[in-house]
């Protein structure tokens, strides 16, 4: 969305060509293993049984800070492109019908998320009444401080997994960081 011919408003993200953040966020990630379970006839226990695997959402809370017209306009672009990434194509769009654009997440090396394929599920943005506000160049008043939460969801193609993922080769990292 950022690299269209006429960003607009998300212009600043074509220089980081995406979003960085100016202080590490404070990410949660969850891995989950379901099991439902069986009642066993004069049993005192329950059996179990494993259904399926999955990565959970991965939660990032962020804080941007905005002490320039310069950082005030960057943080409009963070903004807007997150509530964008929340919508579908639609109406006059070219590529109308299609889901929401998918994001990547990199961060702390290839090991940890190599370009990871997610969807923001969820985006919020706090306006904060404790903090005095800047005006970017085009009169949007933001918050000197904020806080941006972002809630992503791994998917992975199901060709790729089905024709690709073992459980030796995850266990031993192969599959990690694209090797």
């Amino acid at each position: 969305l950022y690299n269209a011919p006429s960003p607009g408003i998300m212009q600043p993200l074509q220089v980081t060509d995406g979003i960085i953040f100016p202080y590490t966020p404070q990410i949660d990630t969850a891995y989950r293993a379901n099991y439902s379970h069986y009642d066993l006839t004069h049993s005192n226990y329950r059996g179990y049984f494993y259904q399926n695997s999955y990565v959970d959402g991965i939660n990032l809370r962020c804080l941007f800070t905005a002490q320039s017209t310069n950082e005030a306009e960057y943080l409009q672009a963070v903004i807007h492109f997150l509530r964008s990434a929340t919508k579908m194509f639609f109406g006059q769009d070219t590529l109308a019908g299609n889901p929401p654009p998918m994001v990547f997440l990199n961060g702390y090396g290839k090991y940890y998320f190599p370009n990871v394929p997610c969807v923001v599920s969820s985006f919020s943005h706090t306006l904060g009444n404790d903090v005095d506000y800047i005006s970017s160049s085009n009169g949007t008043r933001l918050p000197t401080l904020s806080q941006i939460q972002v809630i992503l969801k791994p998917v992975y193609s199901r060709k790729n997994v089905h024709e690709n993922f073992t459980l030796q080769k995850f266990a031993s990292g192969q599959l990690l960081g694209g090797s």
